[in-house]
């Protein structure tokens, strides 16, 4: 527990910042063309952890190589 908080009110919070982290880093890679490994690792590791579909990441990687 933490601030007295509810295990899954804390893990309810953590994956609304970590998506939002997510989208955000998204948009910076597709911004800027970048997509380095630390990020795309970073990257992957945050899609697990959220469980999102690989597709997203998928479909950013094929879109900044073309």
């Amino acid at each position: 527990m933490c601030l007295g908080l509810k295990n899954d009110i804390v893990q309810c919070l953590h994956e609304k910042v970590g998506k939002i982290w997510y989208e955000k880093a998204l948009k910076k890679c597709l911004k800027n063309g970048v997509y380095s490994p630390g990020e795309e690792k970073a990257m992957a590791s945050l899609a697990r952890h959220l469980r999102l579909p690989e597709e997203i990441t998928s479909a950013v990687r094929r879109r900044l190589m073309n």
